[in-house]
C-alpha cells in the first residue's frame, strides 16, 4: 500500500511541474519558479556568492585584459593575409601568426599537428581583351560540388555584356547565348539565369554587397558545370567603361585542379 502512495505522490508531483509549462507560457513559469526558489540570476561582474579563489581573479584579471583594440588589431592581422584556404599561402601565414600569439601570451606545448586534406587549388586565370590585347586576371570561385570552374584548354571567347543582378529584365537588349556576363556580386544565385540563357562564362565583382551569404550563394552542390571567376574592382569598373562605349570581346582561360596538401592544428595548453 505504501508503494502504491509513493507511486500516485509521484505522479502528481510530476504532473504540477509539467501542466503550467504545457497549459502557461513556459517563460512566465520559468520566472514563477525562479521567484519560488529564490533563484538570483548574476548579472555581468556580479559575484553570486562568496569571494573568488585566486584562480578565479586570476582568470578575471585575463579576461578584462582582452579590449576591443586588440580583437581588431589580430582581424585586421588576418585580413591583410592572402586566401587563408587551406593550400594557400595566407593559410600558413595565418598558422604562423597563430603560433606567434600562442608563444607571447606564454602557453605551454605549443605543438602543431599536421594532416593532408584535398582541396581545390586556383592556378590562375587570365581575361584578354581582343581589341588592346590587355590581360586581366581573374580568379576561380568555389567549385560546384566536385567540378571546377577550369575552362577548356583553349579557353572561351565571346563578346562582354553586363548582367547587373541578374533577373532576366537585366538582360533585355542584350544577347545572352555565347557571351561573358559581368554580374554584380550582390546578385544571390540569378547567375544561373545567364547560363540558363547561353553564357559561355560569368565574371563577379564587387558591388558592395560582398558578404558570406553572397559567397555561399556562387557555388552549387551539384556538380554543374557553370564557369565562374572574380574581377578586380578596379578592372570591373574599367570594363564596364568600355562595354557602354562599344562591343567588347575577350578570352578567357583559367584552370583550377583538386590537390592533396598538408594543413596544421595549432595547439596551445594553459594549465589550470
Amino acid at each position: 500500500m505504501i508503494d502504491v502512495i509513493k507511486r500516485v505522490l509521484l505522479v502528481l508531483l510530476e504532473l504540477g511541474v509539467l501542466a503550467p509549462v504545457v497549459v502557461f507560457d513556459p517563460e512566465h513559469v520559468s520566472d514563477v519558479m525562479r521567484d519560488a526558489l529564490d533563484i538570483h540570476q548574476a548579472t555581468p561582474g556580479e559575484h553570486v556568492r562568496g569571494d573568488l579563489s585566486a584562480e578565479d581573479r586570476a582568470v578575471r584579471r585575463a579576461v578584462d585584459a582582452i579590449t576591443e583594440d586588440d580583437v581588431r588589431s589580430h582581424v585586421a592581422a588576418f585580413t591583410r593575409m592572402p586566401s587563408r584556404v587551406v593550400g594557400y599561402g595566407g593559410e600558413r601565414q595565418a598558422r604562423d601568426y597563430i603560433v606567434s600569439q600562442f608563444e607571447a601570451l606564454g602557453l605551454d606545448r605549443i605543438t602543431t599537428e599536421t594532416f593532408n586534406v584535398t582541396v581545390p587549388i586556383d592556378r590562375g586565370g587570365v581575361l584578354t581583351v581582343k581589341a588592346t590585347g590587355r590581360e586581366i586576371p581573374i580568379n576561380g570561385l568555389w567549385p560546384n560540388d566536385v567540378r571546377t570552374p577550369t575552362l577548356p584548354a583553349e579557353g572561351v571567347s565571346g563578346p562582354l555584356i553586363y548582367g547587373r543582378r541578374g533577373e532576366f529584365a537585366d538582360f533585355n537588349g542584350s544577347v545572352v547565348d555565347g557571351s561573358v556576363v559581368l554580374m554584380d556580386f550582390g546578385c544571390g544565385q540569378n547567375y544561373v539565369n545567364a547560363m540558363t540563357l547561353g553564357a559561355k562564362a560569368i565574371l563577379f565583382f564587387d558591388d558592395g554587397n560582398v558578404t558570406r551569404g553572397e559567397a555561399e550563394d556562387k557555388f552549387l552542390e551539384v556538380p554543374v558545370n557553370v564557369p565562374r571567376f572574380w574581377v578586380n574592382r578596379e578592372d570591373a569598373d574599367r570594363l564596364l567603361e568600355e562595354v557602354e562605349r562599344r562591343d567588347v570581346r575577350v578570352h578567357l582561360t583559367a584552370r583550377m585542379d583538386w590537390k592533396t596538401v598538408e594543413s596544421a592544428n595549432v595547439y596551445g595548453y594553459l594549465p589550470g
